[in-house]
């Protein structure tokens, strides 16, 4: 069965790059090629699209779940420790104007702050 196909100038670009995209020489080739693979590639296409649906539904899921999870950790903490941080915060800016403070490094600090919070939260 003979085909004749009249192209404008952007469809014959179009076509040279699909030519080469295929890895065929000739037109008539790389049509054949495309029709040979037509179903294959809208098959792989609608399944990816419904994969990345799925996925993406899943994410936002994971990121609700964490976000919700980070807001009650914060609130519980917030409600174990508001008071007596507080107190510590005014406490230690009391010591600080009064002249009985020092300067702890970065280690020294994370140490005490992480003493200071176990021992308010019992644990």
């Amino acid at each position: 069965m003979a085909l004749t196909i009249r192209l404008d100038d952007n469809e014959l670009q179009a076509l040279e790059r699909i030519k080469y995209l295929v890895g065929k020489n000739t037109s008539s080739g790389a049509i054949k090629k495309l029709i040979s693979d037509y179903e294959v590639l809208i098959s792989d296409y609608e399944r990816t699209k419904l994969n990345n649906h799925h996925l993406k539904t899943k994410l936002e899921k994971f990121q609700k779940v964490t976000k919700t999870y980070i807001d009650a950790s914060h609130d519980l903490a917030d409600m174990a420790c508001a008071d007596q941080w507080n107190n510590e915060l005014i406490r230690r800016a009391d010591a600080l104007d009064a002249g009985d403070s020092k300067s702890y490094t970065l280690e020294e600090f994370r140490k005490r702050t992480r003493n200071h919070i176990n021992e308010i939260t019992d644990k």
